[in-house]
């Protein structure tokens, strides 16, 4: 692996993230390159970056997002590299997308972006499991197939019904592949499916055809239970030379609690879904930074719920259990050796996002909300990673509260009025 050493005495190569949404992962991902040294260049997709002037950040570029045309944007990444000479002489540089828009983007253009950046690989499927549909239509056909939660591929509303039948009453829809803009416009979370007792399948649908267009094609599944043991997923990174290392995470807690995101991440372990997870990925033939997600079926056993080739929010409590995935990743993508005897994982590290957490506890979905908000000031006061609070950049923390307060304001002002 990357020692501080090499990292001061070698000619670095810069990596790049291209960062978007709220920044949480970037955030992350710049703090990992920092202890080592590593020089960073941001490529902002939209908004500018709170990350463009903290240490390390050699170069910053933002571009419109999403663009209004993918080819000319493809053209304003590969110029701003290629017209750099000190660029020139060292790409491709290894890259960190932060949001499935990101990452979509880099693979469907790929055959353009791979002379400047170094991208995700499986020799098998095109969008590398980003695609849900052709995720699980790939591995029904392996054998990986027992260990996927059942499944329907579908690229017409037409056969939305007839997934009841096929699935059971209890039927979650998810798109196979998020806009570039990520906006999934008339859906409150990621999935579709019944919310509450209020909700059946006629109005599960309407709000599935009216969603429709968010993507050409989507998947259903059966209703895993949602258990105290939570979401678990098994994470880490697969080399060009097929060795894995990884971890097992749990979700504790989620907002909301379905089809939304983790706000409180622990590390344990579990060789059950390790076992599967390895499986997957050679089946797969993988390589890079991954998330592999599973829920308990009826019979209690673990099955995939869907896999994520790129760092993912939690991607801070890697790095605080002591797996250094991101400079594995950067010396992976640069066939730079990695000491793997070194790495020893640290279990029962949490990881939270103290804002969600907080709304997580006062919706009442994990209990009494007197309870939950105490349990959950306990959470955050003994957490070892704590997003954006206990970042080593200042200028971050100060950018981020700053924000917050605006944003308060702004809803107080709204609600006033």
């Amino acid at each position: 692996m990357l020692s501080d050493k090499q990292t001061n005495n070698n000619t670095k190569i810069p990596a790049v993230i291209l960062s978007a949404g709220s920044e949480i992962v970037s955030i992350s991902i710049a703090e990992a390159l920092y202890k080592k040294n590593i020089p960073i260049i941001i490529i902002s997709l939209g908004k500018k970056s709170i990350l463009c002037d903290i240490p390390q950040v050699i170069d910053c570029y933002q571009i419109s997002w999403p663009p209004k045309d993918v080819s000319n944007c493809v053209k304003d990444i590969l110029n701003f590299f290629l017209k750099n000479n000190s660029y020139m002489t060292i790409i491709p540089f290894p890259v960190f997308p932060t949001e499935d828009s990101g990452l979509r983007f880099i693979l469907e253009n790929r055959n353009a972006l791979q002379k400047i950046f170094h991208i995700p690989l499986t020799s098998i499927i095109k969008m590398c499991g980003l695609d849900k549909g052709e995720f699980f239509h790939f591995l029904n056909n392996t054998s990986s197939k027992s260990y996927l939660v059942d499944t329907i591929i579908m690229d017409s509303f037409d056969f939305a019904f007839e997934t009841f039948k096929a699935l059971g009453q209890d039927v979650v829809f998810k798109p196979a592949l998020k806009p570039l803009s990520m906006n999934l416009k008339y859906m409150d979370s990621k999935v579709i499916t019944a919310f509450n007792k209020k909700d059946n399948n006629i109005s599960v649908l309407k709000s599935l055809k009216k969603s429709w267009h968010n993507s050409s094609i989507w998947i259903a599944q059966k209703r895993l239970k949602i258990s105290d043991k939570g979401e678990l997923s098994w994470v880490g990174i697969r080399t060009k030379n097929k060795i894995i290392f990884g971890m097992t995470v749990v979700e504790r807690w989620k907002y909301p609690r379905m089809g939304g995101s983790a706000c409180w991440v622990q590390s344990i372990e579990n060789a059950e879904i390790e076992k599967k997870a390895r499986q997957i990925l050679n089946d797969l033939d993988f390589c890079g930074i991954f998330e592999i997600s599973f829920l308990m079926n009826e019979i209690d056993q673990w099955e995939v719920l869907e896999f994520n080739p790129r760092p993912w929010l939690q991607i801070g409590l890697v790095e605080a259990s002591e797996l250094p995935l991101i400079s594995m990743a950067y010396c992976d993508m640069l066939n730079i050796d990695i000491n793997y005897k070194n790495i020893s994982i640290k279990k029962n590290v949490n990881w939270v996002n103290p804002e969600r957490l907080i709304i997580s506890a006062l919706s009442g979905e994990y209990g009494s909300k007197i309870l939950c908000f105490i349990k959950a000031i306990k959470i955050i006061f003994n957490a070892e990673y704590i997003t954006v609070y206990k970042s080593q950049f200042k200028k971050i923390k100060y950018r981020w509260l700053t924000n917050i307060i605006y944003k308060t304001l702004h809803l107080i002002k709204k609600s006033c009025n």
